[in-house]
């Protein structure tokens, strides 16, 4: 069973979970919470690989590994919930979602 846990969060994260409630990305504010855990604990993760093959590296008096090892390693660790969130026409109205120029198609 979970432990309950009670904290209060800052004006501004409070409202950024409201809104992700009232948008249906989150049933409720707690799963807001616990996504943003799950977030920060697989960052850290990442974070202690890399840095781990960078002593590595350096103790072996070897060059850093190319930044694009640890790129794809951060891609590929993102959740499918992430991709299925994106735009189908994201490529086509790059733009539209950047820079909120108005779309070219439909």
């Amino acid at each position: 069973m979970p432990k309950p846990i009670t904290a209060e969060l800052p004006d501004h994260l409070a409202r950024f979970a409201e809104a992700e409630v009232a948008a249906g990305h989150f049933s409720t504010v707690e799963d807001v919470v616990e996504a943003g855990l799950a977030m920060l604990q697989q960052h850290q993760g990442r974070d202690a690989v890399n840095n781990a093959a960078l002593e590595e590296a350096e103790r072996d008096n070897l060059p850093p590994p190319p930044f694009w090892t640890s790129f794809t390693a951060q891609l590929h660790a993102l959740p499918d919930e992430v991709f299925e969130r994106l735009p189908q026409d994201g490529a086509s109205e790059a733009d539209h979602y950047l820079y909120g120029a108005p779309k070219r198609h439909g």
